[in-house]
């Protein structure tokens, strides 16, 4: 390369004029039909035009750097490892759309794991053949570890991996995990011995290595660049549209939004402890407006399965166990549910959720949740206003598809199709007031599979559909439910549960937590299709809570006359028992058991909650896009 003072000095202009004429082909166009910048991993270099397939760039970071509004960012089939900060978006009529050629799993993938393991050049070294122990040299302690996209459970120490338990608490973990050592600075990892989930040496896989968490308690506040695969950071509308990724392991999460108007659409997250997050956590006027996610597929893959092999396994050792926690069994992944030890610690926690710190108008749709412990966490929904949650389908749930805490409100949840799913809903604030309400749930399908009966038939625990209620004497007496009434707990605006179908064997309807003596109101279930093996919790009736015009069918073989009592309860004066589950016709989706509409001068309807002349939900499928099919 030729050095500039080396050149004669008539060949200075010369040498100007051709380096501004080589910036100004890269620049975008001003006016007339929008640009393509192709984007290509392994055969792109940053140094071409990026206007064809065969010119294409090698980082998407430089495709958005010159991207105006109205341009396609196009990326090539490939693995690209990077983290892209976008400063600058679209506008209404043209957005900026960054996306892969096609639309299909692992075509496009945008990781932050550590390059040479995830390529299979890392050099697992066996240290204990017996164990099917490996390590490799790791400077950090990451967020998450992946093995072909196998979410490996984190244990808090390399004793616990050697023996697959939480020492400390005498709790069973899972037959495959990580362990990071901070003394030698070494990972150590166990794949499954069996081969249920394919290799069981490491250096046959591709590890997926996640950078280390965020800073703070958390782990939610940045601290690198390895936080976030992709950074929408500029205010105000966005007018992004992200399509088509498969995003792998952050250290935070796969988005990060400080901006609103953007979409979210057919991608797919693995080892991402949230999808999306938005970048103001805490000040709810400052969190972005109008996202939507739509047609994306949330895995934490094989949380679910391994919950299952759990149970089946020590469900007679843990059942002797004196503490109710440790017959649990399903909380591997839970932050801070081990008294002892305190569990994998929150910021490896699975409690995160698809989405941390939803603002205004939100809407989520046609999603799959598969495999996961939590889809929405309180994190997900708690400064959320105007939230829309429909068509999504959540599968295999080890807690709660949806918690509506901590202060959401106006939020809307309609059908979606809820199989297996621990305790779907959850009402559950924490932070005091103002509590969350209103909260709409309707035309929802829940149901449960034998496998799924079964196994919590195994364990001898029951779930709620619905959690309700603040908790034990413990959590009304946290400083920020100081300003809470002490005997009554209020869903502003009310909390509405209409034309569900809930078909469930082996759960309850609701789990009441409040202590006795301290009452609900606002929370109304109308019209719904319910087939429970209970009603209620232990505690009895919910006091405040209002029933009718319910379709139910008790499921308890024998029930004891208390739970005949709890069912009439359930229906309510205008709703009707029926002796099985067979009685109600059209399940899931019956449409034929008509009831009396309610009287609306006794009980004020709004409109939100929608009322027909038939109990339960009308007749669909759940449709998530064209990741339904994934794993």
């Amino acid at each position: 390369m030729l050095h500039r003072l080396c050149l004669p000095a008539v060949l200075l202009p010369i040498f100007a004029l051709f380096a501004a004429l080589s910036l100004l082909a890269q620049e975008a166009p001003r006016a007339g039909a929008p640009t393509v910048w192709h984007v290509d991993s392994a055969k792109g270099t940053d140094s071409a035009d990026g206007r064809t397939p065969g010119t294409a760039f090698a980082t998407i970071q430089h495709a958005v750097n010159l991207a105006q509004p109205g341009d396609t960012v196009l990326l090539l089939p490939g693995i690209y490892y990077e983290n892209v900060a976008i400063t600058q978006g679209g506008t209404e009529a043209a957005p900026l759309r960054i996306k892969a050629d096609r639309v299909e799993k692992n075509r496009v993938t945008l990781t932050g794991a550590v390059r040479s393991l995830r390529d299979k050049r890392g050099g697992w070294e066996m240290v204990d053949q017996a164990l099917g122990m490996y390590r490799v040299p790791l400077a950090h302690k990451p967020t998450r570890v992946l093995a072909d996209q196998v979410d490996l459970l984190p244990y808090p120490s390399l004793d616990d991996l050697e023996a697959f338990r939480f020492i400390a608490d005498d709790y069973p973990g899972h037959k495959h995990g990580y362990a990071w050592d901070e003394k030698t600075n070494h990972l150590y990892v166990r794949l499954r011995a069996d081969g249920k989930y394919g290799a069981t040496d490491p250096n046959n896989a591709s590890m997926a290595v996640a950078p280390p968490a965020g800073k703070g308690s958390l782990g939610r506040t940045p601290a690198g660049p390895g936080d976030f695969l992709i950074a929408v950071k500029m205010e105000g509308a966005a007018h992004i549209i992200l399509d088509g990724i498969t995003f792998e392991t952050p250290g935070i999460a796969a988005v990060q939004t400080s901006a609103g108007d953007l979409t979210v659409r057919n991608c797919w997250f693995y080892g991402c402890r949230s999808a999306i997050t938005s970048a103001q956590l805490s000040q709810p006027k400052l969190l972005p407006a109008r996202v939507t996610v739509e047609q994306c597929y949330y895995t934490h893959y094989p949380a679910f399965s391994d919950v299952a092999d759990t149970i089946r396994d020590e469900a007679a050792r843990q059942a002797a166990k004196p503490e109710s926690w440790q017959r649990l069994m399903h909380w591997q992944r839970k932050s801070g549910n081990l008294p002892v030890s305190r569990g994998i610690g929150s910021p490896y926690s699975y409690e995160s959720g698809f989405i941390y710190r939803m603002g205004k108008d939100w809407i989520v749709r046609h999603n799959h949740f598969y495999e996961v412990f939590e889809a929405f966490s309180s994190g997900s929904a708690a400064l959320s206003t105007g939230a829309r949650i429909y068509g999504n389908r959540f599968e295999r749930i080890c807690d709660n598809a949806v918690e509506t805490e901590e202060h959401a409100a106006d939020m809307h949840i309609y059908g979606n199709q809820i199989i297996d799913v621990f305790e779907p809903f959850s009402w559950q604030p924490r932070s005091g007031i103002p509590l969350p309400g209103p909260i709409y749930i309707y035309d929802n399908i829940i149901t449960e599979t034998p496998e799924f009966t079964e196994l919590w038939a195994k364990a001898n625990f029951t779930g709620g559909v619905f959690k309700l209620g603040v908790g034990s004497d413990r959590m009304w007496n946290m400083k920020a439910m100081a300003n809470l009434p002490r005997n009554v707990v209020e869903a502003p605006q009310g909390f509405w549960a209409t034309h569900n179908t809930m078909i469930v064997p082996r759960g309850r309807l609701v789990t009441a937590l409040n202590p006795p003596g301290r009452a609900y109101r606002g929370f109304v279930f109308l019209n719904n299709i319910v087939a429970a093996r209970s009603m209620f919790s232990h505690k009895g009736i919910p006091p405040g809570m209002v029933f009718d015009y319910n379709a139910v069918a008790c499921l308890r073989p024998d029930p004891p006359e208390q739970e005949n009592t709890y069912c009439i309860a359930t229906a309510g004066p205008n709703g009707k028992v029926f002796a099985t589950a067979a009685d109600l016709k059209e399940i899931p989706g019956a449409t034929s058991r008509l009831l009396t509409l309610p009287d609306a001068s006794t009980l004020t309807i709004p409109e939100e909650a929608p009322l027909r002349s038939a109990a339960g939900a009308l007749p669909f499928q759940a449709t998530p896009g064209p990741q339904a099919d994934a794993r």
